[in-house]
């Protein structure tokens, strides 16, 4: 016989208390779910109820999961563990774990600085970094090797510098629904006029995991944007292989078989009402950066088109082998190596 979902007394099902009965204040309820209710006459709810946590882990919690489901889930709980333990042994591990999340964070910072906000809240950008963070450090086969002292500060320095120039792209925008600004494709140029912006089809955020989807787009709007402040030039490109190593097989995986529903995610990012609308804007805010910038902008998400050689991949990138192949300095920055091709400086 099937169990019925258990309810825990500690979180009533109704606040309407009887006059001998006091009601006790949910201490013990996780600090990120401690949302304010919204008024159920409300037609545009501004946070996450009491009531929508209830109805997304009941309706979700099987209690009569099949042994092989519970295995597959213990196996994946023991993956993170182990892998916590293995960010803790290995020193050099360690310190490249800590250079990367520096170095997301500060393409979190240059979205913010160029996107507008009322199109892609902070808040979401915050998310999708530490989502992704989260993916990097619980990666088993995680690779990237931890920088020279001298070569981070020059990463740090060239991304500093390119965040105190950045602007907010005037963009058009119109109301959707309650709190939605959605932008419309058209950038105002300096001399008055508008320019279309344009995203190729197989560079849109079109059946990708959005998290992960993200942290790509900040990457590239960065890889773009802030070409002219990496100095000497070289270090433009091992920039980009350094970022081209974390999309490892495992994440490309997460990356490639997006969530048949964006349910999930309202717990994730709570103050994005529409996912797929952000998400497009923020297509239209990286395709922006093309307009302005001496570096190509929509890289593709993998250098083979072959299906059967993508999934040959195993613990590293297929960016890799492209991007590391004759790495003579000419052919580098005359676009004859790889796909991140830029333009001379003017």
């Amino acid at each position: 016989m099937m169990q019925q979902p258990l309810v825990n007394s500690t979180y009533p099902l109704s606040t309407t208390k009887k006059p001998s009965q006091q009601i006790e204040p949910l201490n013990d309820f996780p600090d990120p779910l401690l949302l304010n209710i919204t008024n159920k006459t409300e037609t545009c709810p501004k946070s996450i109820t009491r009531d929508d946590v209830k109805a997304y882990w009941v309706s979700s919690n099987t209690h009569d999961c099949p042994e092989s489901t519970s295995n597959s889930i213990l196996l994946d709980q023991l993956k993170r563990f182990a892998i916590q333990k293995m960010n803790n042994i290995f020193p050099t591990r360690v310190k490249s774990l800590e250079q990367v999340t520096q170095l997301l964070d500060l393409l979190r910072l240059l979205m913010t600085k160029t996107c507008p906000k009322e199109a892609v809240s902070n808040e979401f950008l915050q998310d999708a970094t530490d989502a992704f963070t989260m993916f990097v450090k619980e990666d088993f086969f995680y690779g990237v090797e931890e920088l020279e002292p001298e070569v981070f500060d020059r990463f740090t320095s060239s991304l500093k510098k390119c965040i105190s120039r950045a602007r907010i792209f005037n963009m058009s925008m119109e109301q959707r629904g309650c709190s939605n600004m959605e932008l419309t494709g058209k950038m105002l140029h300096d001399n008055g006029t508008f320019l279309i912006i344009e995203v190729p089809t197989d560079a849109s955020s079109m059946n990708r995991e959005p998290l992960i989807e993200s942290a790509w787009k900040m990457f590239l709007n960065a890889h773009a944007y802030c070409y002219q402040d990496f100095y000497p030039m070289n270090d433009h490109h091992h920039f980009s292989i350094l970022f081209f190593k974390l999309f490892s097989e495992s994440i490309y995986e997460k990356w490639t078989s997006p969530l048949d529903s964006d349910e999930l995610y309202k717990f994730i990012a709570p103050d994005t009402d529409d996912l797929g609308l952000t998400m497009r804007n923020l297509d239209y805010c990286v395709g922006a950066t093309s307009l302005i910038s001496f570096c190509q902008t929509w890289l593709q998400r993998s250098s083979s088109t072959n299906e059967t050689d993508r999934t040959e991949r195993k613990k590293r990138s297929t960016w890799n082998v492209q991007m590391e192949h004759s790495r003579d300095e000419t052919s580098v920055w005359n676009g004859e190596i790889g796909r991140a091709s830029c333009r001379e400086r003017v």
